[in-house]
């Protein structure tokens, strides 16, 4: 669920010092190999948490909905994350992917009074802020590799075939820099995590979102985000806890 992390990163950039994921030695790079078939469609909600040392505090809670749909005679995927908190308030992304391939069509974010709506062309994208009035353009140049919207890093991951000891990087446009980096993740661990109630298979990821380190759990079966661990700095997190289905 990187859409909120991506409007969390933006909060905490200018006030918070932040270290780099470090990744295996013995990883092995990876070409990404994505198909949205692997992904559970529905809807998935998370209780949100902030944690201080042995302390945690529920402060909100994230709703991920996942669903296919056909415009134009082509297949995208629709992902609406909601996100509300006492504390980054409530914040609407809605992401709209090629089905299977998820590589980018549109994105548009709602916090607050502000709406930045983003469209995906050929080697450009246009991003029309809430306090611009017309759009800018950027030019998405990777040296010919496939730029993706980082907010969907996390739905890559899922969707690709992860394999213990991988390491993965993709190119993505990031806000609120308006700019193409490098975002990378290792696939560190595959493990069982009881949650719930229940047992589940997980993959264990760490990432490197733009300078921003988070851990992911994810069902192997089902790709869902079990749990996910945001260092905010070395002493504040944000983890997130996967709610039962109802």
């Amino acid at each position: 669920m990187i859409g909120w992390l991506s409007e969390t990163r933006s909060r905490v950039a200018v006030a918070t010092s932040l270290g780099l994921v470090v990744l295996l030695a013995a990883s092995r790079q990876q070409p990404l190999a994505v198909d949205a078939r692997r992904l559970a469609l529905g809807t998935d909600s998370s209780a949100v948490f902030l944690v201080r040392g042995s302390s945690s505090q529920r402060i909100g809670t994230v709703t991920e909905q996942l669903w296919t749909e056909v415009r134009n005679d082509s297949n995208y995927l629709v992902r609406v994350t909601r996100s509300e908190s006492t504390v980054f308030g409530l914040n609407l992304d809605t992401a709209v992917s090629t089905w299977p391939g998820l590589e980018p069509a549109s994105r548009t974010t709602r916090s607050g009074d502000c709406v930045t709506r983003m469209s995906y062309r050929p080697f450009r994208v246009l991003v029309h802020g809430c306090d611009q009035a017309a759009p800018a353009a950027y030019a998405l140049d990777a040296e010919g590799a496939t730029v993706y919207d980082g907010s969907t890093f996390d739905l890559l991951l899922r969707a690709s075939a992860l394999v213990l000891g991988d390491s993965i990087a993709v190119k993505a446009f990031v806000l609120p820099d308006s700019a193409v980096t490098s975002l990378r993740a290792n696939v560190v661990e595959r493990s069982e995590m009881t949650t719930t109630g229940s047992s589940l298979e997980v993959w264990k990821v760490q990432m490197d979102f733009a300078g921003l380190p988070a851990t992911f759990w994810i069902d192997t079966e089902s790709r869902q985000v079990v749990q996910q661990l945001i260092d905010l700095d070395q002493e504040v997190q944000v983890q997130t806890i996967r709610l039962p289905d109802r």
